[in-house]
């Protein structure tokens, strides 16, 4: 494999440092004495990439469809045969990565990640949500949101014409929820 960014950055930046020395050295020597001639040195250093707008390795959430591998719609029995949902560890009643509502059918109706517990960034379309993103910063990524009137369980506000909705619990309000709705 190739070297990471980090050491290539390290082995350019200790290469310009003894190209540096050795430049400086010359400079004051006796202009009497003969010059040795000097390597030419060009190194190109690129700073660390910010998460792209479409990040492969994000957890995809698609409107009206699906939330990383779950889809709106499959049965209770067949979204536990998984084996992805773990009991939450603070509240016992809700589980992650992933936390799935059922209608009366039994069938997937809204799927919610946490992005403290999400398996990485979700990704929307073009947007990426950064699971270390707050309440207001997720809706200011997403432009469109619309605050529900407050309650005792948390605040929620709707995106995307309602198909999408970012949610804070009364319990955590650190705690970022991301919910697709059928």
């Amino acid at each position: 494999m190739g070297m990471s960014t980090t050491r290539l950055s390290i082995a350019i930046g200790g290469l310009l440092v003894v190209a540096c020395q050795f430049a400086c050295k010359n400079e004051t020597k006796d202009e009497t004495k003969e010059q040795r001639p000097t390597a030419n040195v060009t190194a190109t250093v690129t700073a660390t990439p910010k998460p792209s707008a479409v990040d492969p390795s994000a957890v995809e959430l698609v409107l009206h469809t699906s939330l990383g591998p779950l889809k709106l719609g499959t049965p209770k029995d067949d979204v536990e045969k998984l084996g992805l949902l773990k009991v939450h560890p603070k509240y016992s009643g809700m589980t992650i990565p992933y936390n799935v509502y059922y209608d009366a059918a039994g069938k997937a109706s809204r799927i919610e990640t946490s992005l403290k517990y999400s398996p990485s960034d979700v990704r929307v379309g073009t947007a990426t949500i950064l699971r270390t993103m707050g309440f207001e910063d997720v809706k200011k990524l997403l432009g469109d949101c619309v605050d529900d009137p407050p309650a005792d369980g948390g605040t929620t506000s709707k995106c995307r014409g309602g198909s999408l909705w970012v949610q804070i619990g009364s319990g955590s309000i650190d705690e970022v929820w991301i919910s697709v709705v059928a």
